[in-house]
């Protein structure tokens, strides 16, 4: 695994994915080498009640757009969770920890591909954060993270995590058998379509989520240009959404 987050890292360059400097070896010790950030993780500065808005749109724009650019060089990062996500002093998320990634062979060189691949029937992940799938050692694609990022933005919003328990089955039980309110409910100032962006993400069918870490950014943009303008969420929601998402 230690192999596997070296070279996938390193295939990643974009301004909100933690830098990957090199892998070394001490004393029969390996160890990778990675840009220093100096900040606090988004676990530590969800607040109760969650972040507002504005601060939350600006920060899951960039990540977003982070993972689309991990997605399209063939890496399922398959740990997406506030504390993989580091807010630096200037407001800059970066995501860490790619020690769990998937690497799809089709879309990587050929010196990445030849890693072994994590194969079904395996779990691998955080219990709070998996998708469905994920949590029943399904095979897995990019909507994995689609889901898991709909959790930390649940959490985000609300200051609460959607699925939760006191062990590791019962947590798993709730994401396989549970609906999560909507963040709505639990933050009536929660703008419409940010409110459906987050209950779309977390469909437990793979089919019913967005199918592109694109199409989240996008929707994001939108509702942040929207709420700059002071256009409401009825309109956008008219331009944007089919008619049976209303």
């Amino acid at each position: 695994r230690f192999k596997n987050e070296a070279r996938a890292a390193a295939t990643l360059n974009h301004p909100n994915i933690a830098t990957l400097y090199s892998v070394e070896e001490a004393e029969d010790y390996l160890f990778l080498t990675m840009e220093y950030i100096e900040g606090k993780t988004l676990s530590e500065i969800i607040p109760i009640g969650g972040l507002d808005v504005k601060v939350l749109l600006k920060y899951f724009i960039a990540i977003a757009e982070a993972l689309a650019h991990s997605h399209e060089k063939g890496i399922i990062h398959r740990d997406i969770k506030p504390g993989n996500i580091v807010i630096t002093g200037e407001g800059v998320p970066k995501i860490l920890d790619f020690g769990l990634a998937r690497i799809d062979r089709n879309m990587v060189s050929d010196k990445v591909s030849t890693l072994k691949m994590t194969q079904p029937g395996q779990v691998m992940g955080t219990p709070s954060y998996m998708s469905p799938e994920q949590a029943e050692g399904k095979d897995i694609d990019l909507r994995t993270d689609i889901f898991s990022l709909g959790v930390v933005i649940f959490e985000a919003i609300t200051g609460e995590r959607p699925f939760t328990g006191d062990s590791y089955p019962t947590i798993v039980s709730n994401l396989l058998k549970t609906e999560p309110p909507s963040v709505s409910e639990l933050k009536p100032e929660t703008p419409y379509l940010l409110a459906r962006l987050t209950s779309r993400c977390l469909s437990k069918s793979r089919q019913q989520r967005f199918q592109t870490m694109r199409e989240v950014g996008v929707m994001l943009e939108e509702i942040q240009a929207a709420l700059d303008a002071g256009v409401s969420m009825d309109s956008l929601a008219n331009r944007l959404l089919p008619k049976r998402e209303r």
